[in-house]
């Protein structure tokens, strides 16, 4: 393919209304590629799909950098401190 992703088979484009507290709300564009054909599932399989990845992402990776490792409370702000940083912390939990 001619963007450079060469086992990618679909692209989903969804429009999704956030809105956050009392702020106004606005509608988002999202962009996700898949490795799978399109017809291998239905619109709301692929719906479900992007919010198990996203689910899966912030319970099993977010959660626990955030509550376990103290990831947000990291102070630094030079760039090779918190790169080290959040290297360990992966490899933490690759082995937790």
């Amino acid at each position: 393919m001619g963007v450079g992703y060469p086992y990618a088979r679909t692209a989903l484009h969804i429009q999704s209304w956030r809105k956050v507290g009392d702020k106004e709300g606005n509608w988002e564009d999202r962009y996700y590629l898949s490795s799978q054909e399109s017809d291998r599932k239905t619109p709301p399989q692929w719906m479900q799909a992007v919010r198990e990845h996203w689910g899966g992402v912030e319970n099993r990776n977010h959660w626990r950098k955030d509550s376990c490792l103290l990831e947000d409370k990291t102070r630094s702000r030079n760039p090779n401190i918190v790169c080290s940083l959040i290297l360990l912390r992966n490899i933490v939990l690759h082995y937790y």
